[in-house]
């Protein structure tokens, strides 16, 4: 009789669980801008991508997370541009944690093997794409300067990066509750990454820039609350802001309102991504745009807060446009900054990437300029 019982308990409790992750992933996959890291990442090559790029009327989009974030669903940028750019197809290039190096090298891609591109939208993000500058030594030329082993201006098609699965990362990433029971059960209790010294340690091991010593990285470490290390350890939060406001906390201070010889050197390399890029749709008679994506930071006095209490940077306390921005914006008429578009509420709490609602925004500003 108690095995009996056993078998009827159990059955309705396996019944149960698969019921309500049945619910879960159907409300998760109405609701994508609310659980936005579950799910949506799949495999990225460009040798792939290029074959659904073939109708006459192509538009290319380049970018990296803000672009590729939520995949396939209908929040994402190119599937919203899509819903009015009913006369093109329109072909998503982008890939996560990428640079304006590899956005470039994905546009080279993309022209080497023949693809007929009538219009190209790349998207700049003001938080990270301005960057390079600070890996500078001082008189250093344009034409050495490497970031780890990449040379961040020369650009080639046979450098394109990529981003290939496994059977058990498919498996994970193919629905909002496998992905929940990895990260929120499997992954925290299991297989996480402890935030402790050796972490910061192996940190300081990689070829980065590094503008704090160790032991003080290690300081930050240690003073940040617990409940938030085990967001990090989990890839709920994002952990490589964390990384980097552990070794650099004062980025966003810098890339900013650099020094006058760090605005000079960033401001050359920003110059030659753009002119780059220019020249080339000036070759292939492309009508191409760049939209600069504002780094929340420098916009709400929320998103400050959470830079600092939750990925530990520096307080940064000035608003409004980077030096940077204001810069290229003013140099080049085919650049535009969506000044007055978005609120604090169009970002992911706790997170840079734009909601659904922030996408639809940004796309309607890409249309009013692209038209233009």
């Amino acid at each position: 009789m108690f095995f009996k019982n056993l078998k009827i308990y159990s059955l309705i409790f396996l019944t149960s669980v698969i019921i309500v992750l049945v619910l879960f992933e159907i409300y998760a996959s109405s609701r994508k801008d609310l659980f936005p890291s579950y799910g949506w990442q799949i495999e990225n090559k460009m040798s792939k991508k290029i074959t659904k790029c073939n109708k006459k009327k192509n538009i290319g989009i380049f970018g990296d997370s803000f672009v590729e974030y939520y995949g396939d669903d209908k929040i994402n940028i190119a599937k919203i541009l899509s819903k009015s750019l009913l006369d093109y197809n329109v072909c998503n290039f982008g890939l996560s944690g990428s640079d304006i190096t590899e956005y470039i090298n994905r546009f080279l891609y993309v022209l080497d093997n023949k693809i007929k591109i009538d219009k190209a939208i790349f998207y700049f993000y003001e938080g990270n794409d301005f960057y390079e500058f600070r890996y500078a030594e001082k008189n250093l030329s344009l034409k050495n300067l490497n970031i780890g082993n990449q040379e961040i201006l020369n650009y080639s098609s046979n450098n394109v990066k990529g981003r290939e699965l496994s059977l058990i990362k498919k498996l994970i990433k193919s629905t909002h509750s496998v992905n929940v029971i990895y990260r929120e059960i499997i992954k925290k209790f299991f297989f996480k990454n402890k935030i402790n010294n050796n972490f910061v340690k192996q940190i300081y091991s990689e070829d980065k820039y590094y503008e704090v010593s160790l032991d003080e990285a290690i300081k930050r470490m240690d003073n940040t609350p617990n409940k938030i290390k085990k967001l990090f350890s989990s890839d709920i939060l994002n952990v490589n802001a964390y990384k980097l406001a552990l070794r650099n906390p004062n980025y966003f201070n810098e890339d900013f309102n650099p020094d006058a010889e760090g605005f000079l050197v960033q401001k050359k390399i920003a110059y030659h991504h753009i002119d780059f890029i220019n020249q080339k749709c000036k070759d292939y008679n492309i009508d191409c745009v760049i939209i600069i994506i504002p780094n929340d930071q420098f916009l709400f006095q929320e998103s400050k807060k959470k830079n600092v209490n939750i990925f530990r940077f520096n307080p940064q306390l000035d608003f409004g446009k980077s030096k940077i921005v204001k810069d290229i914006i003013e140099k080049y008429d085919n650049i535009f900054y969506p000044e007055n578009v978005l609120s604090y509420e169009d970002y992911i709490k706790n997170d840079l990437h734009l909601t659904g609602i922030g996408n639809f925004k940004i796309a309607n500003f890409t249309l009013q300029n692209l038209n233009n």
